[in-house]
């Protein structure tokens, strides 16, 4: 039982749970740059919400299924088909053996997820089955999907019914972005001007731009310090300021330390939606106290646990 890949598009990984408990080592989390979205195509089968399945960056993804399967398809809406038949994405869809799923770039976002019941075999590398690209480990062979890869599929038996994920939990996507942020330990280092710019002026997402992170354009941020620092530890949703003033945001395969001063962080709450940012999307950036995102994320965090109930019996 398994899945032929014909075309991987710009790129295509498997992604399962985060690497965590290794950056003390240098080892960066990794894990899907989208995870509600990773979340939410397993979820619509009855898989464990971290289950392997593939991140789909732009599109561009062709595919034969080898054998009968149910899929769900969620993130960066796209006009997939299966056999030439248009799909809805947050919904379990039945394939046969020789069916041809054929993903084209998405109209909006980035990233689009391919789930199948039970999920994806990949290498477990350090407690996770994420690949982590620039070390070559995790995943499918520590890489990037390629043409004629045979990805096989997983004997996990799902754990709850499938479902169509509900609207009010689906992502929104959008060419503008509104990010909530809490003041990072450098954030200091602007000036007084630069940090009401902040919030008040949206930055773009530039073309340098990848797992790793983003990098904004927009009028330079002014700092009190020359924009370098000693290295200091860096997570999945810092944001960075070099000296030349442009902000960056780390991403999942960012990694651990940086030498510039991180001036903020994008709450938890936020985090998925900066794998769904493509270039030249426009990004504002909003002040919130580390309690107020906390509460965000708990909101968040417990209308996806609904999901995943197991109903009484």
């Amino acid at each position: 039982m398994s899945l032929t890949i014909l075309a991987s598009g710009m790129q295509a990984t498997l992604q399962g749970n985060p690497r965590l408990g290794f950056r003390h080592q240098g080892v960066p989390s990794s894990g899907p740059a989208d995870s509600l979205s990773h979340a939410l195509a397993n979820i619509a089968l009855g898989n464990e919400a971290d289950t392997a399945n593939i991140e789909i960056t732009g599109g561009g993804f062709k595919a034969v299924i080898n054998a009968p399967i149910s899929i769900a398809l969620t993130g960066a809406p796209s006009s997939a088909t299966l056999n030439n038949v248009p799909l809805h994405f947050y919904t379990p869809i039945h394939a046969n053996a020789g069916d041809t799923l054929i993903i084209p770039p998405p109209s909006l976002g980035l990233r689009i997820y391919l789930a199948v019941t039970g999920g994806f075999e990949a290498q477990t590398f350090l407690k996770s089955t994420s690949t982590y690209l620039p070390a070559n480990f995790g995943g499918h062979l520590g890489r990037g999907l390629q043409k004629d890869d045979i990805l096989k599929f997983a004997d996990n038996p799902p754990s709850l019914p499938s479902q169509i994920i509900p609207q009010h939990i689906r992502p929104f996507f959008s060419r503008q972005w509104s990010l909530r942020f809490c003041e990072g330990p450098e954030f200091h280092v602007l000036t007084q001007e630069s940090a009401k710019q902040l919030t008040h002026s949206p930055f773009k997402a530039s073309s340098r731009l990848s797992r790793m992170g983003i990098q904004l354009e927009g009028t330079p941020l002014n700092l009190s310090s020359d924009g370098k620092m000693k290295s200091a530890p860096v997570f999945a949703g810092t944001i960075q300021c070099p000296e030349n003033g442009l902000p960056f945001i780390l991403l999942a395969d960012a990694q651990t330390t940086g030498g510039y001063p991180r001036i903020g962080t994008i709450a938890s709450c936020d985090r998925h939606r900066l794998g769904q940012i493509q270039a030249g999307d426009q990004i504002t950036l909003i002040s919130l106290s580390p309690e107020a995102a906390l509460t965000a994320l708990k909101q968040k965090l417990s209308a996806l646990a609904a999901l995943t109930t197991k109903p009484l019996t």
